[in-house]
This record gives structure tokens, C-alpha cells and sequence, in this order.
């Protein structure tokens, strides 16, 4: 709760949000980025406890 009294919208945000909104086909970018942004962490996340171990 403390953090979100000291969110205070910034450019990147309006930067979404116009990408949603006003580009085309902006909110399928933002939507498959998300999930592949996730896997790719993954994947690295796997690859350096396979080296580690």
C-alpha cells in the first residue's frame, strides 16, 4: 500500500497507453510481450542453475 501512495504516472506509462489505444494492433504487442518477456526469463533462469549445478 505504501508503494502504491507514491506511484505517480510517468512518461512510460502514457507511452502504454497510447500504444494500446491509438496504435494499431498496439494492445496484441503489449499482450504477447508480457508472456514472452516471462519465458525468456525463464529460459535464463533454467540455464544458469543447469551451469551452477
Amino acid at each position: 500500500m505504501y508503494l502504491a501512495g507514491l506511484y505517480h504516472q510517468t512518461v512510460e506509462a502514457k507511452c502504454v497507453t497510447y500504444l494500446v489505444r491509438e496504435v494499431a494492433a498496439g494492445w496484441e504487442f503489449k499482450t504477447l510481450h508480457a508472456p514472452t518477456a516471462s519465458f525468456v526469463f525463464v529460459c535464463m533462469f533454467v540455464h544458469v542453475t543447469r551451469i551452477l549445478s
